[in-house]
């Protein structure tokens, strides 16, 4: 990998992290209205509730893995875009397909990790 793609994979990672909570947050609260009904009908304690809800998060993350790396290699590609980095790759004679090993390896560990979770 070339330092450059080194240097996007770092810039895509906050994204990622920062995407990941809001998309969990997303699923897991649609998921939560789907069986509260459920916890408040069986008269669930606070210990079995935040037990059930530990459960639930790990598909959640399965789910929220590769929207969150979507969002994030479009919010990093549009800062780059909008900083003029990809203008400067481009004057430097860097051509682009070259510098997606390290987004390419990131995709492939998601894929993996959600693919693990499920």
């Amino acid at each position: 990998m070339t330092r450059i793609s080194i240097y996007i994979v770092r810039q895509i990672l906050p994204w990622m992290l920062l995407a990941m909570i809001g998309t969990a947050l997303i699923f897991l609260t649609s998921q939560l209205l789907r069986v509260a009904s459920v916890f408040v009908g069986a008269g669930a304690g606070f210990g079995a509730t935040v037990k059930a809800l530990g459960l639930l998060l790990v598909p959640v993350l399965g789910w929220a893995l590769a929207p969150a790396f979507v969002v994030a290699v479009f919010a990093t590609a549009g800062r780059m875009a909008r900083d003029g980095e990809l203008t400067a790759l481009d004057a430097s004679g860097l051509v682009r397909r070259k510098l997606w090993g390290g987004p390419m390896v990131l995709a492939a560990l998601c894929a993996c990790m959600s693919a693990w979770l499920w």
